[in-house]
């Protein structure tokens, strides 16, 4: 693992049962490789989950890199989670900007888990509160 946060990740998925390889190098039509942080393959169903986390997004060159990356997913039928998946597999991310988000992990890790689309706030926790003092 590069950060603590793929750590962090990592753990969290293992903590959930969840079997992923990290680094799995990912070909796509062009021959051009990719690396996603974790690849999560679901026997059961056929889905396969890529999960980048963007630890350093805000920074030009940075966000200029991701901008590139999204763009050769979608090329390559992954699309966002955000956009129902793609033919060829679900894009999560996951991001830092005040700090790991925990609970948007811990959202993602549900979706898998159930297999149903789940949308993941930042302040997830809040966002439930809410939703529970509404009911």
């Amino acid at each position: 693992m590069i950060s603590k946060s793929e750590v962090i990740v990592a753990d969290a998925l293992a903590g959930a049962g969840i079997e992923y390889v990290y680094e799995l190098p990912l070909l796509g039509s062009d021959g051009s490789r990719r690396y996603p942080d974790f690849t999560i393959e679901d026997a059961y169903t056929g889905e396969t989950w890529f999960w980048e986390h963007l630890g350093m997004l805000g920074g030009v060159k940075y966000d200029q890199k991701w901008t590139a990356n999204l763009a050769w997913y979608r090329s390559n039928g992954i699309l966002p989670d955000e956009e129902g998946g793609g033919p060829n597999g679900t894009l999560l991310t996951t991001t830092e900007t005040d700090g790991i988000d925990r609970p948007q992990i811990s959202c993602h890790i549900k979706k898998i888990k159930s297999g149903v689309t789940i949308r993941c706030w930042r302040n997830q926790d809040e966002v439930d509160r809410r939703a529970y003092a509404a009911s």
